[in-house]
């Protein structure tokens, strides 16, 4: 049984794993091309032994191995577990709980070899001992995670489709950690030539970092947050009571996410329940100034625009502020505006006219910043900002915000663009794809366990296990996702729809309908089963545009496209039944049968 993947997508190449693939490949290689006296030398000195005085050996010996399979292993599990693992926890503090599972690891076997074979301890090389300890921290974190696993079927010795299974990580995990231990075990009264202790040592290092970390806390939420926030996306949830229980209970997982409340507002505000639904953009908006204050000053907006009146003056003015120097001043305008039809006083009512005039400027608009700064000198005569806003009127409208040496990063879900837009992270995720896939693998281990241990040939087998697959596995590649990462086309389209369905919204927000609806109808082109885009756009052409054709149209495609238990389906119907009820009463045009 071999492990040929995982459920789990990363969204950038995992650098560190990468680094330490590379880094383990390129100390085989040397292995291989040194005569054998040197390479003596290097397992002598090298490699971890109890009494190799060499204190470096401890790092030294996780680079090691002792043939084309043992490297083969450890790399094929690194790269399956390092990545999810190095993504939700960050490259450094990969790395430093790699070495320090391999320190553990050592250790352990160390004194155990030490103790159990006190006349001539064995030493230990290679890579496992630090992989168990990531594959622990999996378990941790990635615990709701599926691994792809295949049997290889005999006399063929093919990966048949049917041989093809995914299996839960976590009883897995903790099978291969209870098949170690009871190796280790074993070892204690015959010799086995693996370092089981090692890998015990390793994996109760990841278990205890991921304990101490609470990396099961944050995996929880992840997986609560991934179900919840997909059904709400597909237009569940909102309007109903289970929605409110799911969310609440993220929230005792952890109360100060902002995107918890900012998805609660949303419910409230759903559900008519305007109070809670102000109380929940007010935590969002706070826990968002800590961590990203543009998603903050965008959730300010998204306050003003939902529940038709602004958050208090300072929120404004700093989502203002915060747009401005992201280059957004047409936000920033929007932002202040609530503040100026206020006409308060105060210094933060001077700051914000201050703002404003300067957001004016810098949008070109010189005749309102003209008549906002004579208001402003009006109504705050003894201003200390006076100087300052006579000076912003003198400047020209590139001069008020200078250009930003790198554009505006893009917002929301637009966040991430350019490394799923990356060249590097397609090659990645096409690599991973044909490594991992059962025929490679098949093909790679069946050549290598004829050819031999050259580094020539191992080159050679690769390389054409890689064409022999790419040959047989076309339609794969392309088209099959269930064992591999999505295709570029795939990717590409996807990345259209994400793009487009925020364009949509956003001049939804903007009260340009007309825009929306084509940039709505161009998104349901590319994905005609998008239920909450075809849920906007019906509305959109009854309650905005007026138009009653198009938004019978779109109802009665809703109804086709969603599930009957689905709230949308719901209101179609009830939109359509109370259309057909108004032109029976003669509200409107009566329909006209064709003969």
């Amino acid at each position: 049984m071999l492990p040929v993947g995982t459920n789990l997508e990363v969204s950038k190449p995992p650098q560190a794993t990468l680094l330490l693939i590379a880094l383990n490949i390129a100390v085989f290689v040397m292995e291989v091309m040194s005569p054998p006296e040197s390479l003596e030398w290097i397992f002598e000195h090298l490699s971890y032994n109890p009494r190799n005085l060499n204190p470096f050996s401890i790092l030294t010996s996780l680079f090691l191995h002792g043939g084309f399979f043992h490297l083969f292993g450890n790399m094929l599990y690194l790269w399956l577990f390092g990545g999810p693992v190095e993504e939700r926890i960050g490259s450094k503090l990969f790395l430093y709980y790699y070495f320090g599972a391999g320190l553990c690891s050592t250790a352990l076997y160390g004194l155990l070899e030490a103790i159990i074979h006190t006349e001539k301890p064995i030493g230990a090389i290679g890579a496992s001992g630090a992989i168990s300890g990531i594959m622990a921290l999996f378990l941790y974190r990635c615990y709701y995670g599926k691994i792809k696993m295949s049997l290889p079927i005999l006399p063929t010795f093919i990966f048949a489709p049917w041989a093809r299974f995914s299996v839960p990580a976590a009883p897995l995990l903790i099978y291969w950690f209870l098949r170690d231990f009871i190796g280790g075990v074993r070892g204690m009264q015959e010799s086995t030539g693996v370092a089981y202790w090692g890998h015990v040592g390793g994996f109760l290092f990841g278990l205890a970092v991921g304990r101490i970390k609470r990396y099961g806390h944050e995996g929880q939420l992840e997986q609560a947050k991934n179900k919840l926030f997909a059904k709400i996306e597909q237009g569940f949830g909102w309007k109903t009571n289970n929605a409110e229980k799911e969310l609440l209970k993220l929230l005792e997982l952890s109360p100060r996410d902002p995107e918890i409340h900012h998805q609660l507002a949303h419910f409230y505000v759903e559900n008519e329940q305007p109070r809670k639904a102000e109380e929940h953009y007010q935590h969002a908006v706070n826990q968002y100034a800590l961590s990203d204050p543009v998603a903050g000053a965008y959730t300010v907006l998204d306050h003003t625009d939902i529940l038709k009146k602004p958050m208090a003056s300072n929120h404004q003015l700093r989502a203002a502020e915060v747009l401005a120097e992201k280059g957004y001043l047409d936000d920033a305008y929007k932002a202040l505006q609530p503040i100026m039809e206020k006409g308060e006083r105060g210094v933060i009512a001077e700051r914000a006219g201050l703002f404003f005039i300067k957001v004016c400027r810098g949008l070109d608009k010189a005749e309102e910043a003209a008549h906002t700064a004579a208001a402003f000198l009006s109504q705050h005569p003894g201003s200390r900002y006076a100087g300052e806003v006579n000076r912003v009127l003198t400047l020209s409208p590139d001069a008020v915000f200078p250009p930003r040496k790198e554009p505006p990063a893009p917002r929301g879900p637009q966040r991430g663009e350019e490394n799923r837009d990356s060249a590097l992270l397609h090659v990645f995720h096409a690599m991973n794809r044909m490594i991992t896939d059962p025929l490679f693998l098949c093909l790679w281990i069946f050549m290598m366990s004829w050819v031999g241990g050259s580094i020539r040939r191992a080159t050679f087998t690769f390389f054409f296990s890689l064409l022999v697959t790419a040959f047989f596995r076309v339609d794969w590649f392309y088209h099959w996702n269930q064992w591999g990462r999505k295709s570029e086309e795939e990717a590409r389209k996807e990345f259209d729809i994400t793009m487009t369905f925020d364009k949509a919204v956003m001049a939804e927000k903007g009260e340009n309908f007309s825009n929306a609806a084509l940039l709505y109808e161009k998104l349901l082109a590319l994905d005609p089963a998008n239920i909450q885009a075809r849920f906007n756009l019906a509305r959109i052409y009854l309650n905005k545009m007026e138009d009653k054709e198009n938004g019978i149209r779109q109802l009665k495609k809703l109804k086709e496209t969603a599930l009957p238990e689905h709230p949308y389906y719901a209101f179609a119907d009830g939109e359509l039944k109370n259309i057909t009820a108004r032109f029976r009463k003669g509200d409107g045009p009566r329909p006209i049968r064709k003969a």
